[in-house]
């Protein structure tokens, strides 16, 4: 699993986290790899983060890309950017070696 980070600004943010999340959701396709989506939002946007199911670094970065740019082509985020994304480092469990 891949966690990517990303920030999304806009004017004056009028949608809650929960509404970013189900957006996510519903614009995510299966090669995304979606699994989870967390979201915190603040005045001037949000930051989010996507939880994905890819088999490496790259794909994850790309998946991302893809799916945060379809949910800036939602009507309700008309007037919203993409800042950034920036991929984490996924956690090792204790059988990788």
């Amino acid at each position: 699993m891949h966690l990517i980070n990303g920030r999304l600004d806009t004017p004056q943010c009028r949608v809650s986290a929960a509404f970013l999340n189900r957006l996510a959701a519903d614009c995510a396709d299966e090669e995304d790899g979606l699994e989870h989506v967390y979201t915190q939002v603040d005045p001037r946007g949000a930051d989010i983060v996507l939880f994905l199911l890819q088999p490496d670094a790259a794909a994850a970065t790309a998946a991302a890309d893809r799916l945060l740019r379809r949910m800036l082509g939602s009507e309700a985020l008309h007037d919203w950017r993409l800042v950034h994304h920036t991929g984490l480092l996924p956690r090792r469990t204790d059988d990788e070696h």
